[in-house]
C-alpha cells in the first residue's frame, strides 16, 4: 500500500517531470542517510527556472490540496540560501510531524547545490534531465583553506566575547549569563568539533550532531546543553571553555 509520504512525492513528480523547465528534482533530507521514520518529513528540491517558479507554485498547491489537503503553508520570504524560494506545508488528516518542506532552486543563481554526498547525503533523484546530480567529490585542499580561516575567524570572536556570561554570574543575571554562554560557549564548541570530526558539516550547529560526532565525543558535550541552575551553569561555561581551548590547540 502507497504510504502518504510515497503519494505526496509520486504526485508532484508526475507533475513536474513533463514540464520543460523543471530540469531535476530529488529528496535530501533523513532519506539521503537512510534515517526515515515516522517523525521525518519529506525535503524536496527542485531545479527549475526562475520565471516559472509562482506558476510551478500554484500548480503544485493544486496537486497538494488533491492529493491530501492543504492545512497550512509558510514561505520563507528572505532565505538564507540565495536563489531558492522555500515553503513548507502541513496537511490535513495525516500525522502533524509530516511536513513537506520544498525548496524551488533558481537554475543558475544557486551555488549551493544540496546534493554534495559529504554534506547532504545520497540523495534520491527522481529525475534529471541535464546532469546537474552527477556531482564531482568536494575538493579537500580547498575546504582545509576554508576551514583554517573559519577556526581562526572562532578564535578571534571566541577571545574577545568569552568574558560575557562569566561578568553575569556574579550579578546572578543568569539569563543573560546563559544567552552569552549559548553564543559564545556552545556555539564556538559545536563548530569546533565537527570542524575536527565532521567538517564538511560544519555548519550544521546542533541539528544531527549524535549523527555527525562519535558516540564518546556527543556523550561529553550533550550534558553541556542542560542547565540545572547558577552554579551548574558556572561549572558548564568552565567544562566548555576548557574543551574549546584544547581544540584550538588541536587545530
Amino acid at each position: 500500500m502507497e504510504s502518504t509520504r510515497d503519494k505526496i512525492v509520486n504526485a508532484l513528480v508526475k507533475l513536474y517531470e513533463p514540464i520543460e523547465d523543471v530540469y531535476a528534482v530529488w529528496q535530501n533530507g533523513s532519506i539521503a542517510f537512510n534515517r526515515v521514520d515516522d517523525y521525518s518529513d519529506i525535503d524536496l528540491a527542485v531545479e527549475c527556472e526562475k520565471e516559472i517558479i509562482p506558476s510551478l507554485i500554484e500548480k503544485t498547491e493544486k496537486v497538494l490540496e488533491e492529493t491530501v489537503g492543504i492545512d497550512f503553508r509558510y514561505e520563507i520570504k528572505q532565505n538564507f540560501f540565495a536563489g531558492m524560494d522555500q515553503i513548507f506545508y502541513r496537511f490535513k488528516n495525516t500525522s502533524p510531524f509530516l511536513l513537506l518542506d520544498i525548496g524551488f532552486i533558481r537554475h543558475g543563481e544557486n551555488k549551493e547545490s544540496f546534493i554534495q554526498p559529504e554534506i547532504h547525503g545520497e540523495v534520491k533523484v527522481h529525475f534529471d534531465k541535464i546532469g546537474m546530480t552527477e556531482m564531482k567529490e568536494l575538493e579537500k585542499s580547498e575546504w582545509d583553506k576554508k576551514m583554517a580561516a573559519r577556526i581562526e575567524a572562532l578564535r578571534e570572536k571566541y577571545e574577545v566575547f568569552k568574558v560575557m556570561p562569566l561578568k553575569e554570574l556574579p550579578r546572578q543575571q543568569y539569563v543573560d549569563a546563559f544567552a552569552f554562554y549559548f553564543s559564545f560557549y556552545l556555539n564556538t564548541l559545536v563548530e569546533l568539533l565537527r570542524i575536527k570530526h565532521k567538517p564538511f558539516r560544519y555548519n550544521f550547529g546542533l541539528r544531527y550532531l549524535k549523527y555527525d560526532l562519535p558516540a564518546d565525543v556527543f556523550t561529553e558535550f550533550e550534558p553541556l546543553v542542560f542547565i540545572k541552575d547558577g552554579a551548574d551553569l558556572k561549572e558548564k561555561i568552565q567544562k566548555a571553555g576548557s574543551m574549546i581551548e584544547k581544540l584550538f590547540e588541536e587545530l
